[in-house]
């Protein structure tokens, strides 16, 4: 499979709070680092998404996805920028750069198992 279509696949997905594809992307220990330096579980994240208490209003890709992969693994980096607020509050822009590490499970299914976002706005 595609690490870059599965990314892009996800995007979408948290863009649009799409849970059936949510749920498929995401490994069951899945976990975020935010640009914060927080760590959500797949559990908090997805919640989030799904009750509208975290909002992602734009999520955009902003360089092409860089893939490295080897069997079993697949890592993609990119820039993007991403609107996005919590909990009805005001939007924040953020522009970020990703790495997010990718696992096959042995029934061939891709998932991503870590994502990390580092802000590159300079305050």
């Amino acid at each position: 499979m595609d690490i870059r279509q599965l990314e892009r696949q996800r995007l979408q997905a948290i863009l649009h709070a799409e849970q059936a594809t949510l749920e498929a992307l995401h490994h069951p220990d899945f976990q975020l680092c935010t640009p914060s330096g927080a760590v959500w579980t797949r559990a908090f994240y997805l919640s989030g998404l799904l009750d509208g208490s975290l909002q992602y209003h734009r999520f955009e890709p902003v360089t092409p996805l860089e893939v490295q992969q080897v069997p079993g693994l697949g890592a993609v980096r990119y820039r993007s920028v991403i609107d996005v607020s919590f909990q009805g509050g005001p939007n924040n822009h953020l522009e970020c750069w990703h790495l997010d590490l990718y696992t096959q499970a042995q029934d061939g299914v891709w998932r991503c198992l870590w994502s990390q976002a580092t802000d590159t706005i300079q305050d």
